[in-house]
């Protein structure tokens, strides 16, 4: 699955670990593994995706590893190509 970074505003290491603790307070299964496509480093960030094409009604949080937490931004609107396993948190859950 293909999914779009909407974090560009969101380039703090704060604003990343947030999410990455939001993502690890809603998430169901046991994975800790980063959602890029054949990474098998531990999520350390959230960033906040739309599935493609961009559909900013539906936002999401998924789990980076620190390397592609901090690349995901070096690119205007980057794709993310996740793993089969990843897993999608909706942005508007109330903690």
């Amino acid at each position: 699955m293909l999914v779009n970074n909407i974090s560009h505003d969101l380039v703090t290491e704060r604003a990343k670990r947030d999410w990455f603790a939001y993502w690890k307070h809603y998430k169901q299964g046991d994975c800790e593994y980063c959602a890029e496509a054949n990474c098998l480093n531990k999520a350390t960030y959230g960033a906040l995706v739309t599935i493609q094409p961009k559909d900013y009604d539906h936002v999401y949080v998924i789990g980076l590893c620190e390397c592609h937490g901090k690349n995901v931004n070096q690119i205007e609107q980057p794709l993310i190509e996740l793993s089969p396993d990843a897993e999608l948190i909706e942005s508007n859950l109330t903690l």
